[in-house]
């Protein structure tokens, strides 16, 4: 056991340094490995060490993270402006922080702009500071070596993946938080269940790997850790963990002002010692260690807005009647138990759990409604262009309570393996949020997720999943059989006797990336236009076979020629020209490039031409295949 520390440092710091230098192209899988080994060593022990378990947390996520690279969207810039500003502050440049959002990629700011003084807290840029100035170090020591491939300037790569780095060491701390306070009152593997369902299934993971330059990951390992504080304080009320929890709230407040809600959890603590006359200096060094955390951001205020509480975005961002109460909780348009279901089963779970928990069950509730409350009320109701209910982020480890309540409760049930029915649900629920977030981070789902368009692109994703899983054990053989498997529809068998693809048809099923959606133009056919540089359709068959085949199609008149390669599965098999005019053009593809089940069969463009907003190689109409 003694080896595990060492070996989690170790997958730690490597996973660490392929992320925030991206340049080195460090392979992941010995910091991998190294997690895996020490997981073993730990999983023989009868003790749990907590600093080896926190090493191995770190390796995990820094590798997640460092595979699914930090992006500056939605308004991950505002909150991570104040670090690069403050450093060309230091040299003597950068008045307000127009100049430096635009470094970050932003379109330039009138002068009055609002947000030159800053509209988002200080709290996560704060927390973040520390592997900042370790990036600002590296990037000095690599230009002083000769290095040059990152600027010193606080935007390039290693300064945005330290923010990510600091998400990733806070989201770790409190997840193995969590873990502890609720194993407190339940069961070791209750307790981890819980966590990971909660872990997995809320909008934690979007916003730890595609946009970790959000608050809502610092959010939720604050929250977790004010949870396990608070726990403490119930257990044996010291002033010395009192000041925690009061130091964690102000924290969690300076990182994201709605999370002030989260004040209802030490105060129920607070309200049962006045209860009982037997409240000591603890919760008052609680609340003035609160307020001095939260002290840097009332100064900010000040010294940019002139008060010592306001509300940047202006008294009007927020309607205290929550008209939009409803939706935030259910609609498709990110609504907590549409986008994120696991929530219900917290919710109903906290209803239950009083007995084991009392108080701090009660105010978890308050804080969920709460944050219905405030959430529902916010102009931007949906969040904009967030993943899901990303506003709850401050209720999402309260809910863990409730899921370890109904976990419990159900394997209380079952006589045999207790755990495996609500394990079951739980990873069902989780791994449909997990999909929903792949399927938003590619661009699908924006806004509103109609539940059968939603269960229809999961269901794509588990077979593709299936079909990498089987080909990469079985090759062709193996993607065919898990083609059999989730579709089983082949071209002159039991689909598409005739072989044509309508690509202007309505019908999109056989066509694959690169098209738009139909047009017709007066005197001609229906079409969609090719995408440049590449649009495909999806051929399958029961078994390969030469096939002679035509495109109907023609180019841009502006183009006025154009050249077309086909491929098959990767492999070019033809070339064509075409020309202004609806043409019929011939090719062949040969049974070689062919294999049993799915083929892509795609159309590269040899130049592009702007319409409707897009670049575009032709125009097609129909694919005829024997």
């Amino acid at each position: 056991m003694r080896a595990a520390r060492p070996i989690a440092a170790v997958a730690a710091l490597w996973s660490g340094l392929a992320l925030i230098d991206p340049a080195l192209g460090l392979s992941l899988w010995p910091a991998v490995a190294a997690a895996l080994v020490c997981g073993i060593l730990m999983g023989r022990s009868r003790r749990f060490d907590g600093a080896a378990a926190f090493l191995v947390l770190l390796g995990v996520v820094f590798a997640v993270q460092a595979v699914t690279p930090s992006n500056l969207g939605a308004d991950s810039r505002h909150y991570f402006v104040w670090l690069p500003w403050l450093l060309r502050r230091a040299h003597g440049a950068a008045a307000d922080l127009g100049d430096t959002l635009q470094a970050l990629g932003m379109a330039e700011l009138p002068p009055d702009a609002p947000l030159r003084r800053g509209l988002h807290p200080i709290g996560p840029a704060l927390l973040w500071s520390p592997l900042f100035v370790l990036a600002h170090l590296y990037v000095l020591a690599l230009r002083g070596l000769g290095r040059t491939v990152y600027a010193a300037d606080g935007v390039s790569v290693p300064y945005v993946r330290a923010a990510a780095l600091g998400t990733g060491i806070v989201v770790s701390a409190g997840v193995l938080a969590l873990v502890s306070a609720l194993r407190r009152r339940h069961a070791p593997a209750v307790a981890v269940l819980a966590v990971s369902a909660i872990v997995l299934g809320s909008t934690l993971p979007y916003y730890l790997a595609v946009q970790p330059l959000m608050a809502h990951g610092i959010v939720f390992g604050l929250a977790a850790l004010l949870l396990w504080a608070c726990v403490e304080v119930e257990r044996d009320p010291t002033p010395r963990r009192w000041a925690v929890a009061g130091a964690v709230l102000g924290l969690l407040v300076l990182s994201r002002w709605q999370a002030v809600v989260a004040a209802v959890l030490p105060g129920a603590l607070a309200a049962r010692e006045i209860r009982h006359r037997r409240a000591g200096r603890g919760p008052l060094v609680a609340a003035a260690l609160a307020l001095t955390v939260f002290a840097p951001q009332m100064l900010v205020w000040h010294a940019w807005h002139g008060r010592w509480i306001t509300m940047p975005q202006g008294a009007g961002y927020v309607d205290w009647s929550s008209p939009h109460l409803t939706d935030v909780l259910l609609s498709a348009d990110r609504g907590l138990l549409s986008w994120t279901p696991i929530a219900l089963i917290g919710v109903l779970g906290l209803f239950g759990a009083w007995p084991r928990w009392g108080r701090l069950a009660g105010a978890s509730l308050a804080i969920v409604a709460l944050t219905a409350w405030v959430n529902g009320g916010v102009s931007d109701w949906a969040g904009s262009d967030a993943f899901g209910a990303r506003r709850f982020d401050v209720a999402f480890p309260l809910l863990a309570i409730g899921v370890a309540v109904a976990a419990e409760w159900t394997a209380g049930q079952a006589a045999r393996h207790p755990l495996a029915a609500p394990a079951a649900l739980l990873g069902l629920l989780a791994a449909w949020s997990l999909g929903l977030a792949r399927l938003h981070a590619r661009g699908g789902f924006p806004e509103a997720a109609p539940f059968e368009d939603v269960a229809a692109q999961e269901a794509r994703l588990v077979r593709h999943g299936a079909e990498r899983g089987l080909g990469a054990l079985l090759g062709a053989r193996g993607r065919d059989l898990a083609y059999r498997f989730f579709v089983g529809e082949y071209f002159y068998e039991n689909a598409n006797p005739g072989g044509s693809i309508a690509v202007g048809g309505d019908d999109p099923r056989w066509l694959g990336e690169g098209w738009s959606s139909p047009r017709w133009h007066e005197g001609g056919p229906r079409f969609r236009w090719a995408l440049y540089p590449r649009a495909c359709v999806r051929v399958p068959l029961a078994g390969p076979a030469t096939l002679p085949a035509t495109l109907q199609a023609r180019v841009p008149r502006r183009l006025e020629t154009q050249t077309f390669t086909v491929t098959v599965n990767g492999t070019e098999v033809a070339k064509g020209p075409l020309g202004p005019e609806w043409q019929d053009v011939p090719f062949t593809i040969p049974a070689a490039a062919l294999s049993r089940g799915e083929n892509s069969v795609c159309f590269q463009f040899e130049r592009g031409w702007g319409e409707d907003g897009q670049q575009v190689g032709a125009q097609v109409a129909r694919i005829q295949l024997p």
